[in-house]
């Protein structure tokens, strides 16, 4: 938890600093779930209406280009319009866009949700510090 504060304090600040762009996501596309944790995996195509809600959730967000000390990969991360957006494998709160290099920040609230909807889809985090995903089978 104390991680979290420092980093939403961190993302404010570079918020006040350095937001020059944002997330851009076209109504209506599509997302794909790709996680992979060992020999089990997810890879699928969210429902209409979870694709709705993580475009929705995602739109407008402040880019940063900082380095962050948050551990990121494309085997946990979700497809959209061709680009991994990948969650932090460590309970960062913050989503790495990979073909950009540039990073934005989820409220907690979102971050609850975002892994309710993937959970839907058989992914699951070990605990509420640490999101390093598990696939459940």
């Amino acid at each position: 938890m104390k991680k979290f504060a420092v980093l939403t304090a961190l993302a404010l600040l570079l918020s006040v600093l350095c937001a020059c762009s944002y997330v851009g996501i076209e109504d209506g596309s599509e997302v794909e779930a790709r996680f992979i944790s060992g020999a089990n995996s997810v890879e699928t195509r969210l429902s209409d209406e979870d694709a709705a809600a993580v475009n929705a959730m995602f739109e407008g967000k402040a880019l940063y280009g900082e380095t962050l000390p948050c551990t990121f990969t494309r085997d946990f991360s979700l497809i959209i319009d061709g680009s991994a957006y990948c969650l932090a494998d460590d309970g960062c709160p913050f989503i790495y866009i990979d073909e950009t290099g540039k990073y934005f920040l989820l409220t907690s609230d979102e971050h609850k949700e975002l892994k309710g909807i993937l959970g839907r889809y058989g992914v699951s985090f070990t605990s509420e510090e640490q999101s390093q995903g598990e696939v459940k089978k």
